[in-house]
């Protein structure tokens, strides 16, 4: 009988062995589980993200090699001491990270573009607005030669940043003084006909 642990409850689930379906529910909590039945045959897979991957590379380079160089060795504990300390850290610092990391591969000049463009779509209701925006915000960024990746990275930063919600009130301010402005000459104009 395979087993795996619920992601909400923690519960170890026994799975029967005739068991196919993609998905099984909880008995506990009631939370739905992806499940994949491996036969014994099969490879497991764990898909890294670019930090495990260099990690994983640095790692196996000290264990193949019996005098690495030592940066690799500092790098490898470097890494280690940033992924322990990122686990406590909070959301602003996140952002912060985040912004300077951008900060150095595009500049702030791309990131002010970044938070107007996210600034026209970011207090829209609708969905379809919000996704239709933000992958025209992306084509933006694109079309100034920076890769899908980046440009996708840098707009998602921006719909998290202060700054792009202060761009949306200066927008909505204008918009509001400028239809002000209009009724205001509408009204004049009527009144200057009676």
């Amino acid at each position: 009988m395979a087993k795996i642990v619920c992601e909400n409850c923690k519960l170890d689930i026994e799975v029967p062995e005739d068991y196919s379906a993609p998905f099984l529910r909880c008995p506990d909590c009631g939370t739905i589980q992806k499940y994949k039945k491996i036969s014994s045959g099969e490879p497991k897979f764990k898909i890294l993200d670019e930090k495990s991957r260099k990690k994983v590379s640095n790692i196996s380079f000290i264990k193949e090699n019996n005098n690495p160089p030592k940066e690799i060795i500092s790098d490898v504990q470097n890494q280690t001491n940033i992924e322990t300390t990122n686990e406590n850290a909070d959301d602003s610092d996140e952002l912060v990270d985040e912004k300077t990391e951008l900060l150095d591969s595009v500049g702030e000049e791309v990131l002010q573009k970044a938070y107007k463009l996210v600034s026209k779509y970011i207090n829209s209701s609708s969905d379809k607005i919000r996704k239709k925006q933000r992958a025209k915000a992306i084509q933006s960024l694109m079309k100034e030669k920076y890769p899908i990746s980046l440009a996708s990275k840098i707009i998602i930063f921006a719909e998290k940043a202060p700054e792009s919600q202060n761009y949306a009130k200066n927008n909505n301010i204008v918009f509001y003084v400028i239809i002000g402005v209009i009724a205001l000459i509408i009204i004049i104009a009527l009144i200057s006909f009676i």
